[in-house]
C-alpha cells in the first residue's frame, strides 16, 4: 500500500472566503437600508432576495419567497404582469418604470411604480432583474381628490357665471321696462 498526502496552504482561500462573506453582509445591509420594497429575481423569475420593506408591502416572508417564482408568491394577475415586465427589461437591457397594483385579501390595495433594471454577468449575459417599488397609493388618492375638487370648482364656476348672466338679463329687462314706462 502506498499513500500520498498532499497539503495545500488554505490561507489565501480562507482570506478570499472571508472577503466574500463580508461583501455579502454589506450587500444585505445595503438592501435593508433601502426604505422601499426591493426584490432581486433571476432570469427565470425566481426571487433571489427581498428586503424587509418588500416583506411588509407584499405580506410575505423572505424565507417563503427565496427560490420561488413570482407566480408562487404574487397574485396571478400581478405575477403575470411582473413576468412580462421582467422579460421586457431583460430584452431591452435597460431600466424601465411600470405601474402596478397589488390587491390581496389581507393587505389593503396598493399602487406601486416599479423601476426594474436588468442585471448582467461580467460576460454581458443577463442574470436577472432588480426592482425597486415606490408606493404611490397616497399620491393617487390625493390626485383623485384633487380631480374631484377641480370638477366641483368648475361646476360652481359655471353656476356663478349662469347666475351673473341671469342677473344681467333681469337688470337689463328692468331697465328696459322702466325706460319704456318713462317714455310712455
Amino acid at each position: 500500500l502506498r499513500a500520498q498526502l498532499v497539503l495545500h496552504d488554505m490561507t489565501a482561500f480562507r482570506a478570499t472566503e472571508a472577503a466574500i462573506t463580508e461583501q455579502l453582509r454589506f450587500i444585505d445591509q445595503l438592501l435593508e437600508a433601502i426604505p422601499m420594497p426591493l426584490s432581486v429575481r433571476d432570469e427565470r423569475g425566481q426571487f433571489l432576495r427581498i428586503n424587509r420593506a418588500y416583506e411588509i408591502a407584499y405580506g410575505c416572508k423572505r424565507d417563503d419567497v427565496r427560490q420561488r417564482s413570482v407566480f408562487d408568491v404574487l397574485p396571478y394577475v400581478l405575477a403575470d404582469r411582473v413576468a412580462q415586465q421582467d422579460r421586457l427589461v431583460m430584452e431591452k437591457l435597460t431600466s424601465l418604470v411600470f405601474d402596478n397594483r397589488l390587491e390581496l385579501p389581507d393587505v389593503p390595495r396598493r399602487d406601486f411604480l416599479a423601476q426594474a433594471c436588468a442585471m448582467r454577468r461580467s460576460d454581458g449575459s443577463v442574470m436577472g432583474v432588480i426592482a425597486v417599488d415606490t408606493d404611490v397609493t397616497d399620491i393617487r388618492i390625493k390626485e383623485a381628490e384633487l380631480r374631484r375638487g377641480n370638477a366641483e370648482l368648475e361646476e360652481l364656476s359655471k353656476k356663478l357665471i349662469h347666475s351673473q348672466e341671469d342677473e344681467r338679463r333681469r337688470i337689463a329687462r328692468d331697465l328696459h321696462d322702466q325706460v319704456g314706462q318713462i317714455l310712455t
